[in-house]
């Protein structure tokens, strides 16, 4: 598809989730009158408060079972809702990741900085309007606001970082780790919901919820970590544990996973 076309796709994506709830709220408005549909968007608000309320209490309760069946509720039903099946921000993201590829963002960022450093700014507003802002808003400015989402402050980090990097080429080496952990993404996202779910969640740790300022040296400490672990682990194993599983199903078979020590070198006798 063309550069034009995949940005077309990435907005309608991006607004899909919005646009369904205004479409329905107007078909009800249309068919039924203003009074059933006012009513049918409050049901909607009032059934999914009431599911990620219990989500919530059971997260405080210190009985994993309690949590687990919590959980299995909130997801059968998370996944009928029409908005599961929607493209929504996750499809945006992939095609920005994309477009960046195509048009050769990560090799020469700085011959892109004007559309880097708006992404940066988009995606820094978004993040304040959506944490801070957007709960204080009428209902139907915040359904519009839904196009301004926290998940848009990866546009923040991923800009600053290749704005940084950049012209500093010597900086590669130093930062190879990083790139070990990318290759183990799958496993160290697993490790991550692992250790956040112990450490907040009430049959663990029960740490209280720290504020977004706090969460980016949290973040950057437990980043930090999995660097580490990947590190270690790619120095001994061809794939993350995760990902060779993954592998394994792909391809039907078991995949080699230990990295085979060096062959030992025979003398040539003259």
């Amino acid at each position: 598809w063309s550069t034009r076309a995949l940005i077309i796709l990435a907005v309608l994506s991006t607004m899909s989730v919005p646009l369904y709830w205004r479409a329905s709220q107007q078909y009800i408005r249309l068919t039924q009158g203003p009074e059933p549909a006012a009513a049918f968007m409050q049901a909607r608000i009032a059934e999914s408060s009431s599911v990620w309320n219990a989500l919530h209490a059971a997260e405080d309760d210190n009985s994993y079972g309690r949590l687990l069946a919590a959980r299995l509720h909130h997801m059968a039903w998370f996944y009928r809702q029409p908005f599961f099946i929607m493209p929504g921000a996750t499809i945006t993201l992939f095609i920005v990741g994309l477009l960046f590829v195509r048009h050769r963002f990560f090799e020469d960022p700085l011959a892109h900085r004007g559309v880097i450093i708006g992404l940066m700014i988009f995606g820094l507003v978004s993040w304040v309007v959506d944490n801070w802002l957007l709960d204080l808003a009428p209902f139907a400015v915040q359904m519009a606001g839904m196009v301004l989402r926290n998940q848009w402050l990866t546009f923040t980090y991923v800009g600053a970082f290749l704005l940084v990097v950049a012209p500093r080429a010597a900086w590669m080496a130093l930062l190879r780790p990083v790139g070990l952990a990318g290759r183990m993404a799958l496993t160290n996202y697993l490790v991550q919901i692992a250790v956040i779910d112990i450490l907040f969640s009430g049959y663990g740790l029960g740490l209280p919820d720290i504020l977004s300022t706090v969460g980016l040296a949290a973040a950057v400490l437990l980043f930090a970590a999995l660097v580490v672990f990947s590190t270690f682990w790619l120095g001994r194993f061809r794939f993350g544990p995760a990902e060779w599983v993954w592998r394994s199903l792909t391809y039907g078979t078991v995949q080699p996973l230990r990295i085979a020590p060096p062959s030992p070198v025979t003398a040539v006798q003259p």
